[in-house]
């Protein structure tokens, strides 16, 4: 079935299509606006192809029933395109094919129409250049990639969780790459996002996410990599992971859920440290977990603490790049299984957090969590300091309150300095202490924080320091 109607004309179909002997084919030359099936319930059956020729600028090429066909194109034009139809089932089992499901016009592509709404595209979905992209409901792949638009493209998510799957529910475990081309935006600042990549597909945002208007809560519960430019939501969640997790922007969230992430044993110091038992809840902004995790920009939550873990597979580290800043109101608890577990830089522009605080560049890295807030560094820690003899001092601060500070195996400063503020609180060292030029204990100093008591210094084994330096000395 072929359809023409010209520049001035509109296309309408008001039933379905091929429900009961599937067209061959369905294609639409031109219009000035088409609409295929008048309720959800008018499929359009077509057993070769849909194929989208062109229409008038602006003009809406609308489907209100579910799609069912091996290939569908949306060729190149400046009218806009609907596929509201739930049931929409788009390709063939030959396996990912990114031509199965190619949409290149440049008006605004719309996928659904209401938050139940489900759509597969069996061999991938591949959106070029559209001006932006409207998501309801839940994407689906058989395995293949999903590509939303290129860098022109901004991608709006319109139901309450918005749902984009290449491992089709766990069918196809290794799932495919899911890309944003643009920056992704809330409506309300309600909107979630679910992301299911799976064993091998990676998660990348080449743009910011929640820039104009905070999304709400991004749950990433399966990916290989993960990489994030500026990226503002509710919360972010990364369920597992089988490569690296890494934020290259400025990373802000706003809320907390109740988490536990269990107990440090205090009968158990180090080395017989494994894990954590007993149970302990912490509200979490961001609780991400894969086998590695890099902090190249800085890292802000309100109303929720931090907890990166790089323990998903063997050897994993939390990297903490030059300019890796992670500013708390609640606990921070980092978390690999490698030797060292935790690698903080301070190489050239480095930094290690402050909140509100110009930094001194390539000299003080300051990681902080404020009013009774506690750090926890479970593994062994390595500061890697510029090459010159203690250019730098590692500085962490726990503000005026309670906040605790606890290192649950070895402490490797290389030879730089090591500042440690607590407040009211504890520092706890469970392992070895070794390389310190200086190690500052809740000591006041260059206009910060004067130093609070009571506070406890423990230290399980070994300190290996040139000069000790605390609030009496």
């Amino acid at each position: 079935l072929t359809l023409d109607a010209g520049t001035t004309g509109t296309v309408y179909v008001t039933g379905a299509i091929g429900s009961n002997v599937a067209l061959r084919s369905l294609i639409l030359v031109h219009s000035n606006g088409a609409t295929f099936g008048a309720t959800e319930a008018d499929s359009i059956i077509a057993g070769t192809s849909v194929q989208i020729q062109n229409s008038e600028p602006s003009a809406e090429v609308l489907f209100n029933g579910p799609v069912i066909t091996p290939q569908f194109n949306a060729d190149a034009g400046p009218y806009n395109l609907t596929l509201a139809g739930t049931g929409t089932d788009i390709g063939d089992s030959s396996g990912p094919d990114m031509t199965k499901a190619l949409i290149l016009n440049t008006g605004i592509v719309t996928l659904g129409d209401s938050g139940t709404d489900q759509l597969l595209f069996r061999n991938g979905l591949n959106i070029v250049d559209a001006a932006n992209i409207q998501l309801f409901g839940q994407i689906s792949t058989w395995g293949a990639p999903i590509t939303l638009g290129d860098i022109d493209t901004a991608v709006y998510l319109r139901s309450e969780t918005v749902k984009l799957d290449t491992t089709s529910g766990g069918l196809y475990p290794d799932g495919a790459t899911i890309t944003f081309g643009g920056v992704v935006e809330g409506v309300t600042g309600d909107e979630n996002i679910e992301l299911t990549a799976g064993n091998v597909g990676d998660v990348i945002f080449l743009r910011s996410v929640g820039a104009s208007q905070r999304v709400g809560i991004v749950d990433i519960t399966n990916a290989r990599n993960v990489s994030t430019q500026l990226f503002i939501a509710e919360r972010l969640l990364q369920q597992t992971g089988t490569g690296t997790t890494t934020f290259y922007g400025f990373v802000n969230t706003n809320a907390g859920l109740s988490t536990d992430v269990g107990n440090i044993d205090a009968a158990t110091p180090n080395p017989g440290f494994t894990g954590t038992s007993g149970t302990r809840n912490v509200d979490l902004g961001i609780d991400v977990r894969n086998v590695h995790i890099t902090i190249n920009s800085e890292v802000t939550t309100t109303s929720g603490g931090v907890h990166l873990q790089a323990t998903a597979g063997s050897n994993g580290v939390v990297t903490f790049g030059n300019d890796g800043i992670i500013n708390s109101d609640l606990d921070v608890i980092l978390e690999g299984n490698a030797t060292p577990a935790i690698v903080v830089n301070a190489r050239g522009t480095g930094r290690l957090g402050a909140a509100g605080e110009d930094v001194v560049v390539g000299t003080r890295r300051r990681f902080l969590t404020v009013s009774d807030a506690d750090v926890e560094f479970r593994g062994a820690l390595s500061l890697v300091a510029t090459p010159n003899y203690h250019a730098d001092i590692f500085f962490i601060d726990t503000g005026s309150g309670a906040g605790h500070v606890t290192f649950t195996d070895d402490v490797d400063v290389n030879l730089s300095d090591l500042d440690l503020r607590s407040g009211t609180g504890n520092i706890n060292f469970r392992g070895n202490v070794t390389e310190v030029h200086r190690l500052f204990l809740q000591e006041p100093g260059e206009g910060d924080l004067a130093a609070a008591t009571p506070t406890t210094v423990t230290f399980v084994m070994n300190l290996t320091v040139e000069r000790l330096l605390t609030a009496d000395a």
